[in-house]
């Protein structure tokens, strides 16, 4: 029996225990739920602040000077200070106030007797706009206007005007760029044409006086002959050989005795295509010889017994086997 009393004690104890402890927990919980409540009403009432101020915006158009813009001003509202500006400029002035009436002063930087001021009444979203001009008698307000802050007139938002400028110029910098890119390059382009053009003119050049001192001087005619001398292919040999030709024929005989000598033989010569060789003009290598101080001799190959006609005997070849003729 007394085993069965203590039991049934410690059975109400534990009861009594446990129901302690829920109603512990159910307070807590209320506590976890309540506080976040709390701080948020409190965060909803700071998110919504009643100061009595308003959101306002000043617009100040400085007229420019027809000759230089040297005259600043500085704009305060009472003892706040706006800001100063020269001539020529326009901004806005953003801030946050009480509605009412304001003192709002234009005074000429260095000479403070010269200003002009004006009751402005500051209400709830409003914008002013001012045009200011710096006469002989002194500042002059030409012109005022009010509007909806939130409904300015484009030529109001100084800011997006500001910032249109900005994006302009930074856009006509890119374009400057690209151009000086693209001027660049043509200008290389052009450079290395020229380099180019002036090396095939100089490569050129020095193969048509090696072609032409091959064929007057040592008296060779072959076409492979004068290419294995002068290291050109015989294509290039005949090419040279054919504009020789041309320019010697379109030259007055007069005008081969000064300054154009070397085409003297090249005069109503021919090319052997079958032979592919050069055939030159009787006429031509008399003449070439006679004003070179050389005269025309016929001289037999000792090697191959072949008759060949040449100017210059002291380095002449056979035209035949490419001999030396003595």
């Amino acid at each position: 029996m007394d085993a069965l009393k203590k039991a049934a004690n410690y059975g109400a104890i534990l009861r009594k225990t446990a129901s302690k402890i829920a109603n512990v927990l159910v307070v807590l919980t209320l506590l976890l739920v309540a506080i976040p409540l709390a701080s948020c009403g409190a965060e909803d009432v700071e998110e919504e602040p009643n100061d009595g101020k308003v959101d306002t915006a000043i617009i100040i158009e400085y007229d420019s000077n027809w000759f230089f813009n040297k005259y600043q001003i500085r704009i305060s509202l009472d003892d706040l200070v706006l800001g100063t500006q020269n001539q020529g400029s326009k901004e806005i002035y953003r801030l946050r106030t009480a509605e009412g009436d304001y003192t709002l002063t234009f005074a000429e930087m260095g000479n403070e007797e010269n200003y002009i001021s004006g009751i402005l009444n500051v209400l709830e979203n409003s914008a002013y706009y001012f045009f200011v001009k710096a006469e002989n008698e002194g500042i002059a307000v030409k012109k005022t206007d009010t509007m909806p802050l939130d409904n300015m007139p484009p030529e109001w938002d100084v800011e997006a005007i500001k910032a249109n400028v900005e994006a302009e110029r930074a856009e006509r910098e890119k374009a400057v760029v690209r151009e000086r890119i693209i001027a660049g390059v043509v200008w290389i382009g052009i450079g290395v044409f020229a380099l180019w053009f002036f090396l095939r003119w100089k490569t050129r050049k020095k193969n048509t006086n090696n072609v032409l001192a091959t064929i007057s001087v040592s008296n060779v005619y072959s076409i492979g002959r004068i290419a294995s001398s002068c290291r050109l292919k015989n294509e290039d040999v005949v090419k040279i050989v054919e504009s020789l030709i041309a320019t010697a024929n379109k030259l007055h005989p007069n005008n081969l005795s000064s300054g154009n000598e070397q085409y003297r033989i090249m005069r109503n010569a021919r090319i052997d295509y079958t032979k592919s060789e050069i055939v030159l003009d009787e006429n031509a290598m008399n003449l070439a010889a006679t004003q070179a101080g050389f005269q025309k001799t016929t001289v037999t190959c000792n090697y191959c017994g072949a008759k060949t006609d040449i100017i210059n005997s002291s380095s002449a070849k056979c035209r035949s086997c490419g001999a030396p003729l003595k």
